[in-house]
């Protein structure tokens, strides 16, 4: 199995940065992440005018009105894959299947990207599914935690981080 291999783990360690791109680099992140704010501003084309002001057009689904508007659960699906690449990183280290020489820092991309998604998550729908471990297999029903305990997680995670992770980071 590729992700069993230190190989794989650290070349995941790195990818999983993908899911943080998201964030900061498209108009519709934005829109979801800070509608409702003083930050917040719908642009011209009103392409994601329903994340300020809670129309009946927000909804699982949302109409395209360009290729900047979002659906709903574009949010919900970025953070779980994110949440499932940290939980293998950070599976892969206490199961002791990753030998390479950089297990701290493994961990400590792993802890943050799981804190800093569930706490997007957190912020944005409130009480959520805590998944602390990597899916192998499709999965279909999840209870959601209580907000207390995924408040919980994620200072768990974050605390993990700071310890685990270098001061500076090694450019290499």
């Amino acid at each position: 199995d590729y992700f069993n291999t230190n190989e794989a783990i650290d070349a995941l360690t790195v990818g999983v940065y993908q899911y943080l791109r998201w964030y900061f680099c498209n108009e519709a992140a934005y829109s979801m992440l800070n509608y409702g704010t003083d930050e917040y501003t719908v642009g011209a084309d009103n392409s994601n005018g329903p994340w300020n002001d809670y129309s009946s057009a927000l909804a699982p689904t949302v109409a395209t009105v360009n290729s900047n508007t979002a659906a709903a659960s574009t949010l919900w699906n970025y953070m779980y894959t994110g949440i499932n690449i940290a939980n293998t990183l950070i599976d892969r280290i206490e199961s002791g299947v990753y030998t390479g020489g950089k297990a701290k820092t493994v961990a400590g991309t792993g802890h943050f990207i799981r804190g800093f998604h569930y706490y997007n998550l957190l912020t944005q729908y409130g009480s959520v599914p805590l998944k602390l471990t990597p899916s192998t297999t499709v999965e279909f029903e999840f209870e959601p935690a209580s907000m207390p305990e995924v408040f919980d997680q994620i200072e768990k995670d974050l605390t993990a981080a700071f310890d685990e992770l270098p001061e500076k980071a090694n450019k290499q």
